[in-house]
């Protein structure tokens, strides 16, 4: 097996988010929504959720909304009790 090298062993032990600023994907994912997705949903008759799951296949802009939406919802499935309100 191979050894590290001074730098290599360096690189490898400090913490990987030094110096770099959070991603900020979901703000900058949504800042323009203003509810398009939800009225799309609405004009076609059903739930967001049902919508997302129909057009997540979907090229364009419908395709990336779906599929945010989906994403979006899951996540918030995902935080777990201790993020609960209330």
């Amino acid at each position: 097996m191979a050894s590290l090298t001074a730098a290599d062993a360096a690189s490898r032990m400090a913490p990987m988010s030094e110096g770099k600023k959070p991603k900020r994907w979901i703000a900058k994912a949504t800042e323009n929504a203003h509810g398009q997705f939800r009225k799309k949903a609405e004009s076609a008759g059903e739930t967001t959720r049902e919508f997302a799951d129909e057009h997540k296949g979907d090229s364009g802009r419908t395709g990336k909304q779906a599929r945010l939406a989906l994403n979006l919802m899951g996540a918030a499935k995902k935080r777990g009790p201790f993020y609960t309100k209330g």
